[in-house]
């Protein structure tokens, strides 16, 4: 918001966040311990940041100012030009660990806990005499099929089938 040069006030950001797990990163094996091969990412990836219109009695003639109907009255001051590039994606969580239904009941609430209570009371901030308030709008679009039918780190998202199950053609046929 500050490198935008932006007056002060109240903006509001809209984030897509996830998670997913990753395997064989033995560059981070520590003996002993088997968990250091997994890795479990949260990403989150700031889309838009919207200020509320200040025009009143805008003339209905010119072009709407935002995208889409349900952005009505808001003003886009920035947008991620590559949302789907990595490069536009901060961590905000990083566990050890192999993504199965224990870990995740683990860091799945407390991080739910705290992004809603980001989207109930924003960010305050301050520059100089100058207030910012920046309210978060999450949307958790970026998880693969195992967190969202409670899989949890199953290999296959449609049946009960681990990775060892899956090179043999006798559990495959059934």
């Amino acid at each position: 918001i500050m490198q935008l040069g932006l007056e002060p006030g109240k903006y509001t950001m809209k984030v897509k966040e996830g998670l997913d797990g990753s395997g064989r990163h033995s560059v981070y094996d520590q003996k002993g311990n088997v968990q250091t091969h997994n890795m479990i990412m949260w990403m989150w990836v700031a889309l838009e940041v919207y200020k509320e219109d200040q025009i009143s009695n805008a003339d209905p003639s010119l072009p709407s100012t935002s995208t889409s109907a349900s952005n009505s009255g808001r003003v886009i001051v920035w947008k991620e030009s590559c949302p789907s590039s990595p490069d536009a994606a901060r961590p905000i969580l990083l566990v050890l660990g192999k993504e199965d239904k224990d870990l995740l009941n683990n860091i799945v609430p407390p991080v739910d806990v705290e992004m809603k209570e980001l989207e109930k009371n924003g960010i305050r901030f301050f520059d100089a005499e100058r207030e910012f308030l920046l309210m978060l709008e999450f949307h958790r679009t970026m998880n693969d099929g195992k967190l969202l039918v409670g899989r949890g780190g199953a290999f296959c998202i449609l049946c009960a089938c681990t990775d060892e199950d899956a090179v043999q053609e006798t559990r495959l046929m059934k």
